[in-house]
């Protein structure tokens, strides 16, 4: 599985994670912690990101922004009780209908990468997702503490029905999945809304954030966030 994970340090504590195979892959951010550290979406599943992890010495539990395929396929290398969801994410996961298949094209795989890790191209691959069906977090839970972050688990529907927020109120983080990034937007899923959207993007600019770790592409600042935000308003 060489080349199947790049792993960056961000801060002393936060750390990046991508799949380099994979042209279009997702932002998968793991945050050094106690009694765990907590890893922020789970990636296309086809290596075994937590074995990978826990090479690297971290002891992961895994939450995820919202159920599309490049953020949710890892799950199925985590057992269950490390898995951390909200209800209706834990829903749509067993809904294939609604992880964004239709995105997922032979293209965006470096046919190099994906040969050498797994002795198939792209075309042999096609995706079979053996996503384990997470326990969901009791209805009353709404923060994940790890430690030197807390973080607030904020429900923003748009992108997709069951996209959610990690908001560390004390460090000015905010972890935004696909609510939030610097690329194009996309609002037409079956579970979109982009009216939803709107509202959530517009709650976004009242927390008081200094670092975006996003779903995709570069982490941003304040201002960098604030130009996205205004940028996707005008598009919805």
């Amino acid at each position: 599985m060489a080349n199947a994970f790049k792993i960056e340090k961000i801060t002393s504590d936060i750390y990046l994670i991508t799949e380099p195979y994979f042209r279009e892959h997702a932002n998968l951010f793991v945050m050094q912690g106690s009694p765990f550290d907590l890893l922020v979406d789970a990636g296309l599943g086809l290596c075994d990101l937590n074995k990978f992890l826990l090479s690297q010495g971290f002891s992961p539990k895994v939450t995820i922004t919202h159920g599309h395929f490049d953020h949710i396929g890892g799950l199925s290398h985590f057992p269950a009780d490390d898995i951390i969801v909200s209800e209706k994410l834990a829903a749509n996961v067993r809904k294939r209908h609604l992880w964004g298949l239709d995105f997922l094209k032979p293209e965006y795989f470096d046919p190099k990468l994906t040969h050498e890790m797994m002795g198939k191209s792209p075309l042999e691959i096609g995706l079979d997702f053996a996503i384990r069906p997470p326990k969901a977090i009791p209805s009353q839970t709404s923060e994940i503490d790890v430690g030197k972050h807390l973080f607030y688990i904020i429900s923003l529907p748009g992108h997709t029905d069951d996209s959610v927020v990690l908001y560390d109120q004390k460090n000015e983080i905010l972890i935004t999945g696909d609510m939030l990034y610097d690329g194009e937007i996309y609002a037409d899923f079956p579970n979109s809304d982009k009216a939803a959207f709107k509202r959530s993007l517009h709650y976004l600019k009242t927390l008081d954030f200094t670092l975006v770790l996003p779903g995709h592409n570069s982490i941003l600042n304040r201002a960098q966030a604030m130009r996205v935000i205004e940028r996707w308003e005008s598009l919805l």
